[in-house]
């Protein structure tokens, strides 16, 4: 459990400066907010109607998934993170249910979803398995989870990373007025992720297979496909993200 508030603690500090880069970057820009449409949606079932967003942060994903039409409901364990997503979707007058849960105990009845997405989030839950079984949970038959995430930290002894990061905080700090160092890991936290010692997304794919999901797929190049090459610039540093998506039989 200390682990978890720590977590927790980690998402509420950062809320506000995540909450002001992606809504400045995403849900104003509407080029960028239609890759990222596109990104998940061609992931859906054409008959897909009711989604849940989990690890929702301010809201991108969904408030861009509402104004494709799907009914969005969304789950945060942080009550900072919450506030700004309620904030956001007002403004875009989106009827999106926010609820705080966790994601390895989340507050639906089984088949209630058609579909489950996340972004950025899985790497900071405790247990994986856990959570995609209740994820399977609460899919309904036919069901699928799309969610993108990175191999963050993986790379943060090599010389290159440590320059790369040093360019892209001093970006930051002149464009954003943000110190991006003040809400980083800790390092006994970093010890403790799952997500950074595993080979993902092949680790993925072995749980999500244990889980009893089928059709299995991967996308290792969302870089190219949602960053313009400024984003690159003071983002690529993190690593490759990826989509991974998967079906309940």
């Amino acid at each position: 459990m200390q682990i978890k508030f720590e977590i927790n603690s980690y998402w509420n500090k950062s809320a506000e400066g995540y909450n002001q880069f992606y809504t400045s970057k995403a849900i104003k820009n509407e080029k960028k907010q239609e890759k990222w449409q596109s990104l998940y949606c061609n992931e859906f079932q054409s008959d897909a109607k009711t989604i849940l967003d989990v690890g929702t942060g301010p809201g991108i994903i969904a408030i861009m998934l509402a104004q494709k039409g799907f009914n969005v409901t969304a789950v945060d364990f942080s009550e900072d993170m919450l506030k700004f997503a309620r904030h956001n979707a007002h403004n875009k007058n989106l009827d999106i249910e926010f609820k705080r849960a966790d994601a390895e105990s989340l507050p639906f009845d089984d088949n209630s979803f058609d579909v489950v997405v996340s972004r950025h989030m899985l790497w900071t839950t405790i247990n994986p398995e856990v959570v995609f079984k209740e994820w399977f949970r609460i899919l309904k038959p036919g069901g699928k989870i799309v969610y993108i995430d990175g191999n963050w930290y993986k790379t943060d002894k090599t010389l290159k990373r440590k320059l790369w990061i040093g360019f892209s905080e001093f970006i930051t700090l002149v464009t954003e007025f943000r110190d991006p160092r003040s809400e980083d890991l800790s390092e006994e936290m970093k010890d403790a992720l799952w997500s950074i010692k595993a080979n993902r997304p092949d680790y993925d794919r072995n749980i999500l297979s244990d889980a009893g999901y089928i059709n299995i797929t991967t996308n290792d190049s969302i870089e190219s496909e949602v960053f313009s090459w400024k984003e690159y610039l003071k983002e690529g540093y993190w690593g490759p993200r990826f989509l991974v998506s998967a079906e309940k039989p």
